[in-house]
This record gives structure tokens, C-alpha cells and sequence, in this order.
């Protein structure tokens, strides 16, 4: 399974979030609920991926 089916496939069972003061979308795994800094979550499980896009971010 490729990296993007895999993230599709684990982004499904999700709650979709938007973060008033950013804008940001959030995504939160329904059994999560004490997350303190979700910004800071959301960086680290991006960091694998980011080398990968066509683009810097």
C-alpha cells in the first residue's frame, strides 16, 4: 500500500476538526481526548511526509 492510500485509509476513520484561530483542519482519532498541543502533534505526524511533497512547507 503507498504512503497516500495508507494516510486516506487512516484519515477515514478521523474526526475533521477546524481550528478557529489558524484556520488549520484537524484531524483527531475518536479515542484521543487529551491531547495538549495539537499543533505539535499534527507537526510530528506530518514530518514524514513532508519530504515527499512537491512543495516546502
Amino acid at each position: 500500500m503507498h504512503q497516500s492510500q495508507q494516510l486516506s485509509t487512516q484519515l477515514e476513520g478521523m474526526e475533521r476538526l477546524l481550528d478557529a484561530d489558524t484556520g488549520a483542519i484537524l484531524f483527531r482519532h475518536p479515542t484521543l481526548r487529551d491531547i495538549r498541543n495539537p499543533a505539535g502533534l499534527a507537526r510530528l505526524l506530518a514530518e514524514p511526509f513532508k519530504a515527499q511533497l512537491p512543495v516546502a512547507v
